[in-house]
Formats: structure tokens, sequence, C-alpha cells
């Protein structure tokens, strides 16, 4: 996202982006001292009426014009050749991990009608938008951290920005959009379920509501070169806002992302799943119950445990990066240290790598997803019950056993039994995942 501008240039000698932050924490004779510096690089200015600056503002002032004058800063921060081999190695995988994963859940979902189910909708949103960030995010903008330059042109400055801030405010509507869902299911089971028409029309206003919240970046995402005394040319990749005041707006603008998405929904899905877990774990059966009902307490269970597992996955990753963006805004002198870039890899490798982890999670925690992801993996063309490499004969009969005794208990559970457990009434399929 646009934070790495900020990073990257703080970390510069001369932080253009925040010199207005920087330079209010230090003082006039490192100022000069600065001035004087370039002055004797061949780079003349008018530096003698600074000693008799005294207001802070006026301080302040003078030296972010003279700094934005001659736009020439001492070196950019680039992480030596076997750091950038380690860190491309990590980011490498983690990438291509986030791509397979997401692309088999397209395939899985979209290809096989009986995976079509309003979760699954908002599954396969959450893929489409993992997967965008992955492949056309956070490939450029890892390339832009290890090389302190973006040499992507302008115009994809722009794009990449908008994607970033699209696809994160889409995840985490969809993953909520999944709690009000099963919410709905379980909680309040006589209320109307969500048709697949309308899941369609809730993933378009999620949509919507990315482009609106990205709308800024399309309208102030530029690039600027600056030259270095050493290293040459570098170009920056950021948001520069109508009125001039970048870090502040900067800041404003992420803190009311941040707000709306990651707060918010963190907490009404936590408000939401802590209901559910209520309802499933916390409620006793009224009679006795039948072996259906007791199927239909199972499954739901079983889906809420997969949905909560990606809630606390989407939280924990971003969970740091958003927390260190805070911190270093009002702790600016900790970017000059010589660990922080590695730090921020480490944070927003975090981050990112919540692509990877959503089908991983898929796989582990429900049968569907891993009998279609087992057909991909292991090369099984026609039926899911086919042997697999490294999945034994005595492991399919099994298989096939348990399916065949499942189906005699729901053919005997049709038979009138007493009062069903409360509020387990089911208005769809046992299991819509």
């Amino acid at each position: 996202m646009n934070r790495t501008a900020w990073l990257l240039e703080l970390h510069s000698d001369g932080h253009p982006q925040n010199v207005s932050n920087t330079l209010s924490k230090l003082n006039i004779t490192w100022c000069v001292s600065f001035l004087r510096h370039l002055s004797k690089n061949g780079n003349r200015t008018h530096y003698s009426g600074l000693d008799n600056l005294s207001e802070e503002d006026n301080f302040q002032n003078y030296c972010i014009e003279t700094l934005q004058r001659f736009h020439l800063y001492m070196r950019p921060y680039v992480l030596p050749w076997w750091q950038q081999f380690l860190w491309a190695t990590v980011f490498g995988i983690m990438i291509s991990m986030a791509t397979v994963g997401n692309i088999i859940v397209l395939w899985i979902v979209v290809a096989h009608r009986k995976m079509r189910t309003v979760t699954n909708y908002f599954l396969l949103n959450l893929a489409i938008a993992d997967l965008l960030l992955a492949d056309f995010n956070a490939i450029f903008n890892f390339v832009y951290l290890l090389g302190s330059h973006w040499p992507f042109a302008s115009m994809y400055c722009t794009i990449s920005n908008f994607i970033a801030y699209l696809t994160v405010s889409t995840s985490v509507f969809s993953i909520a959009a999944l709690s009000v869902d099963r919410y709905m299911a379980i909680v309040r089971p006589l209320s109307p379920r969500m048709s697949k028409k309308t899941a369609l029309l809730v993933t378009a206003s999620i949509w919507l509501s990315g482009v609106l919240l990205a709308l800024p970046t399309i309208l102030y995402s530029t690039t600027r070169t600056y030259h270095y005394a050493i290293g040459g040319d570098r170009t920056l990749c950021y948001l520069r806002w109508p009125n001039g005041h970048l870090s502040e707006d900067d800041y404003i603008y992420n803190v009311f992302f941040l707000i709306l998405t990651y707060i918010i929904p963190v907490m009404a899905m936590a408000i939401t799943y802590t209901k559910m877990g209520l309802v499933l774990w916390g409620s006793r059966a009224i009679g006795e119950t039948t072996e259906h009902q007791r199927n239909v307490v199972l499954s739901k269970r079983k889906v809420v445990r997969m949905l909560i597992a990606v809630a606390l996955v989407f939280t924990i990753c971003w969970l740091p990066y958003h927390v260190y963006f805070i911190y270093t805004y009002h702790q600016p002198e900790i970017l000059q240290t010589d660990y922080i870039q590695h730090v921020y890899l480490v944070f927003y490798w975090l981050a990112m790598s919540n692509s990877t982890y959503n089908p991983i999670v898929y796989y582990c925690m429900n049968t569907r997803f891993k009998r279609y992801f087992r057909k991909v993996l292991c090369c099984c063309r026609k039926t899911t019950d086919q042997k697999c490499p490294g999945r034994s004969s005595v492991e399919g009969t099994a298989s096939r056993l348990r399916s065949l005794t499942r189906k005699t208990l729901l053919r005997k559970s049709t038979i009138s039994r007493p009062i069903p457990l409360r509020n387990m009434k089911t208005n769809g399929p046992i299991d819509d995942v």
C-alpha cells in the first residue's frame, strides 16, 4: 500500500514527504549543518539568515523550502544483495502459494454447481481479492521496497495503489458478510435465508464500497524523481494531496481506512461469532434429538469453525502492520534505525501472506474443498473417490463405508421424533459450504 513510500523516504537522509514531521523534532544546528553540506558539494543556497530564525514555524518552513528546492539527498536506502535475495525468496514462495491456492478455489466454486452456495460466493469474492492483491500489488510493491525505486511508470503507480486499497477493503467486507450470513442462519434461523441473487448483489455492493474507499488513490497517486549524491536517481510512488500536507493527510486517510476496514469489521465479527458460539456450543437439546438434528449441529459447527479461522487469520496478519503504521507516525525517529527496513518487511510479508492462508484453511477444515483440492493436487481426473497417490486403498474403502453409513442414518432419521434442538431449524442444506 502507499505506506511503503512513507517508509522509504523517511529512512533516506532527508525525507521530503515527512520533512515537516521529522525536522520539527530536530534543532537549528542540524539543519544548518545539512545545508552547509549541500553547499560544499556544489549546491549553493542562501542560509545566511537561518541563524536569526527563532520561531519553530519559520525554521521548519525554511528547511522544507530549501530541501524541496534542491531535491538533493545523500543516499537512498537499499538492502545488500544477499538480503535482497533472501527476502525475494521468501516473498516469491508466499506469492506463488497465494496464486496457486486462490486459483484452485476459483476453479472449485465456478466449475462445480454444487459448490455454488451463498457462503461460497463470498469465499469466491475473497479469493478474487486475494489473487489481485498478491499478483498486481504485492509483487510490484516488494520490488519498490528492495530498490527504494519505482520503475513501473506513473500509470501503474496509480493502478497499484488502487488495487491495494480496493482488495484489502473487499477482503474484509467479504469476511464480515460471511459472519452476518452465518449469524442469521444460526442465531435467527426462522428469518429468511440470503438467496444467491441477494448474495451477488451484496458482492457487487462490496466491490463498489471498495472502489469508493480507494478513490483518493486514483485522484492523487503520482511519481516523483529525487536525485541522490550517492546512488543516482530514485523515483517515488506516493499520494500527493492537494493542500500539500502530505504526511498529515496521508495519516488521516489511512486512519479512516483502518477504522472502516479493520476496527469496525473485527468488532462486528467478534460479536456475531460469540453469539453463534453460545447457540452452537452453549445451548442444550429439549427432549430427545434425532440423528439428523445432531448432524445439522455438527455441520454448522464445522462451518463456523472454518469461518472463525478465516477471520482470526485476517485479524492476526494485519494487526502488526496497522500498529506499525500508527507507531512510526508518532515516533518517526525509529525510522532512522538500521533494522527498521527488515521490521517493515516482516510486517508487510505477514499482511500479504493472509492471501496464502485462506485456501489452506479451506483444505484443512472443509471436506468438500478438501476433495477438490486433492483432485487437483493428486491429478485425479474422474471422481474424488478415485485412488490418488499417497492415499491408500484402506482409506478409500473407509471413506466409502462412512458415506454409506451416513446415508443410511439419514434415511432412518426421517421417522417422526420428539422436539428438535432450540434454534436448529434450517432453511437450506446441512452444509452449505
